[in-house]
Parts: structure tokens; sequence; C-alpha cells
């Protein structure tokens, strides 16, 4: 689904170099796996930046409860939710004010001197996936209100 979005947007001549991705993550338990995507991909030349954290509309911290033991699942169960009752395990992560960090790294970055596809358009692109568990409903007004988002 991300290939065809990526497809539809910057058009079959796109070169992943010229493309810079950022994802952000709060458990802790998939960031070595992101730090081994992330060199992997520089060694390719695309750009691709891993934040530990997990985004809001306000900078702090946010507690999530994880499956005691050994997840099966590769952790699917990390959750704000305690699910395991008091056997949850209790993990604080960062929380990113994502409306001033769009802002600062996306509005007002500067725009490499080189391009290596050949697009339709001059103009720069910006596609976000956003699946933060809920947050949604807190983030989006807040980005639109921000006047960030569109």
């Amino acid at each position: 689904a991300a290939t065809q979005v990526f497809d539809t947007q910057f058009g079959p001549g796109r070169d992943n170099r010229d493309v810079c991705s950022f994802g952000f993550e709060p458990n802790p338990k998939h960031r070595e796996r992101h730090q081994a995507l992330q060199n992997a991909y520089r060694e390719m030349g695309w750009r691709y930046q891993h934040m530990f954290g997990g985004v809001s509309d306000h900078q702090g911290n946010l507690t999530f409860y994880r499956e005691p033991g050994v997840s099966k699942h590769e952790d699917w169960g990390f959750s704000m939710i305690r699910r395991w009752g008091d056997a949850s395990v209790q993990v604080d992560v960062p929380l990113i004010d994502l409306a001033p960090w769009i802002d600062h790294h996306i509005y007002q970055r500067r725009l490499p001197d080189v391009v290596y596809g050949n697009y339709a358009t001059d103009e720069p692109k910006v596609v976000m996936k956003l699946d933060i568990e809920g947050s949604e409903y807190i983030v989006l007004p807040d980005l639109l209100y921000s006047g960030v988002f569109c």
C-alpha cells in the first residue's frame, strides 16, 4: 500500500534518494530494528531517520504497558491499556509535540541541491501516514489549529 502511495505521488521516475522519511516508534523493543533499517538505508543512499518516542499535541512522557515475560507476538500488546492487570509491565516513553516538529523539520528545511529522479513538477511533496493508537483524535486537530496541516 505504501508503494502505491509513493508511485501516485512521486511517479514512476522516483529515485528513493530524493525521499526523506521519518519514523516515530515508542516501543523500545523495536528501537534496534529501526536503527538497523536506518543504517541499511543510509548505505543505499536513502534518507530515513528514526525517532524513539510517540507523538502528541504536547511534549512530555506517556506510559505504555506490555505483556509480562517474553511476548509471543513481537509485543503486539504494547498499549496504553493495562491488558494484563497488575502483571502489566510499565514503560514510560517520551512524547514529541508533532506540530512544532513538522514546522521545524519539514516546512523550514533546506531542500537538497541535487535531485536524482525525473519528476513532472519541481514542487516538494509531503506524504504522512499516522498510526498512533487513538491519539489521532488529539494530534490531527492540533495539526489543523497550528496551521501545519493543510
